[in-house]
């Protein structure tokens, strides 16, 4: 009962929380967009992501230079043809203490920035294997850490991609 109270909990927070970063996205002007490191099939151990921070403002915007580690910062939606959602925890908190000093990446007007992700790794680390078979893929990003960067939730586009 309390693991379904908990859980509860944890979708109406999730699902406020996506809402309210929804309307900040659509005012940053900040997409997401991935391809696929590998353009044929791959064996599960193999599965790179290409993640792209796309500015489409008319100003440079900073980026948190801080990635890891990835279940704090992105959120991982995997697809089987059958419609069975895999899907790696993801979302956190992180405490940095007082005296972190971030690190930013600048994004220039029109610019983008690329990171790719080792979504084979980050399967494993969580005991979970692809099977071979058709899949879709999609990423979230998102950040609540740093001073004049870019926070909120941004989702990606779904690309398609092969277990063999």
């Amino acid at each position: 009962m309390k693991k379904m109270i908990v859980l509860l909990a944890f979708t109406v927070l999730s699902f406020s929380s996506f809402a309210q970063n929804s309307l900040t996205n659509k005012t940053s002007q900040i997409s997401l967009t991935i391809d696929s490191e590998n353009k044929n099939a791959v064996k599960s151990d193999g599965l790179l992501i290409k993640v792209h921070f796309n500015n489409l403002r008319n100003e440079t915007v900073k980026l948190l230079d801080l990635f890891d580690p990835e279940g704090i910062f992105f959120s991982i939606t995997i697809t089987k043809e059958d419609g069975n959602i895999i899907s790696p925890s993801g979302a956190g908190k992180m405490d940095f203490g007082k005296a972190n000093k971030f690190k930013y990446i600048e994004i220039s007007q029109s610019s983008s920035y690329t990171k790719v992700l080792n979504i084979s790794a980050t399967l494993k680390k969580q005991g979970i294997s692809l099977a071979p078979g058709k899949y879709k893929i999609k990423i979230s990003y998102h950040n609540q850490y740093g001073s004049d960067c870019i926070k909120g939730w941004f989702n990606s586009n779904e690309i398609p991609f092969v277990i063999n």
